[in-house]
Order: structure tokens, then sequence, then C-alpha cells
């Protein structure tokens, strides 16, 4: 089974892109896969990217650890 991101990190991952999306440039060839931004549905643009089910969870799990690591980035540097 391949995990999902939960409601609270798509939310997270969003507001990012929506933030961040002047600066952001595809990094993939036009066409080899959906496009990430603030409206697409991650969970497809995901799929798009890693078709093999094994690479997918992987590549999902490793997001799921760099929004908790900004979230908490966030957190440490907002107490400043």
């Amino acid at each position: 089974m391949v995990p999902c991101l939960s409601i609270s990190m798509i939310y997270y991952l969003r507001r990012l892109l929506r933030q961040y999306e002047p600066f952001l440039k595809p990094v993939i060839h036009e066409g080899a896969g959906l496009v990430a931004n603030a409206e697409a549905d991650l969970g497809a643009v995901l799929e798009s990217l890693y078709p093999d089910a094994e690479e997918l969870a992987t590549a999902t799990e490793q997001l799921s650890r760099l929004i908790l690591l900004h979230q908490k980035k966030d957190l440490l540097s907002q107490k400043c």
C-alpha cells in the first residue's frame, strides 16, 4: 500500500507552492509528468512522476519527512 500525505501536509505543501510559485521552475521535461502547483492534485502529480509503486512510496515518505522538518523550522524561527 502506498502511503498518502495527510490533509494537513497537503495543505502545508499547497501553501508553500502558492507562496513560492513565482520562483519555481519545472525540473522535468515538458510532458514527462504533471506539473505541481497549488491547484494540482498532488497525489496525481506524484503518481505521474513515480509510476513504480515502490518509488512512489519512497518519494511520498521522503516528502512527508521534508514537510515535517520545514514545519519544525518554521515553528522554531517564529519563537525567536
